[in-house]
């Protein structure tokens, strides 16, 4: 019996840390790479793949386990496969990123880069994204998700001893996700920032700090929690999606 249960919460923990991907291609030319919020799986992002589906959008999915920017082995595994697809698929795509998805696609496009294949990158979204570097994100969403109501120098040792076990140089780590994010060689791409003052994770005076170094990008802002500019408001967002996408 204990062997049994051993094996099943063995292949249990495989199930959530193995990255999911979920291919939608088509012959269409425009090819769009979403990546999702921890923790999201093909029901919860429905709404967003619809956007693109109406569009005949060919679209490569990812969707990140919970903890999964804590794994520097887990992020650069997943995201050396996206960019892998992306050349592949050999189209010019679209990132779409929802919260912590702007880190593996910070990995993906350093790829890219050193590939010499930008080129292929056509412009991207960032929708309650990006948060600030993990420690701060991290302490910030386990308070928010904090039903133990823990103080906070708890939920610091918590996070410090899980970045231990995960092997992740947090100085080298967000070094370089600024440094690929604000890179002069995207300066030429379209960037749309769908954002909330309101957003917990993700304090306003962070996203205009972010913007600072941005260029070429459109700021569109919603009344809403993290992560749910889509539900605040389903048409604006929509309509502020397609518009981007016909530039």
């Amino acid at each position: 019996m204990q062997s049994r249960y051993l094996i099943k919460n063995h292949n249990n923990f495989y199930r959530i840390l193995k990255p999911r991907f979920k291919l939608l291609h088509n012959d269409s030319n425009n090819h769009v790479c979403f990546i999702g919020f921890q923790g999201s799986n093909m029901k919860k992002i429905r709404k967003y793949v619809n956007i693109y589906q109406k569009k005949n959008y060919s679209m490569t999915i990812f969707t990140p386990s919970y903890l999964q920017n804590y794994n520097q082995d887990y992020v650069y595994n997943a995201s050396y496969k996206l960019s892998n697809i992306i050349k592949e698929q050999n189209k010019k795509t679209t990132f779409h990123v929802i919260s912590g998805g702007a880190y593996p696609m910070s990995v993906v496009l350093n790829q890219l880069i050193l590939d010499d294949n930008l080129h292929l990158v056509k412009n991207i979204i960032y929708d309650a994204s990006p948060v600030s570097c993990n420690f701060c994100s991290g302490v910030r969403a386990l308070k928010i998700t904090n039903n133990l109501s823990l103080p906070e120098f708890m939920l610091n040792k918590f996070l410090s001893a899980y970045l231990i076990t995960a092997r992740l140089p947090m100085d080298t780590w967000c070094q370089n996700f600024y440094s690929i994010l604000n890179s002069p060689l995207l300066d030429k791409k379209n960037k749309l920032f769908l954002v909330s003052k309101r957003d917990p994770l993700i304090p306003f005076n962070e996203t205009l700090e972010f913007l600072e170094y941005q260029k070429n990008y459109e700021v569109i802002e919603f009344d809403s929690d993290h992560g749910k500019n889509i539900l605040a408001d389903k048409e604006l967002y929509e309509n502020t999606i397609n518009k981007f996408l016909n530039k």
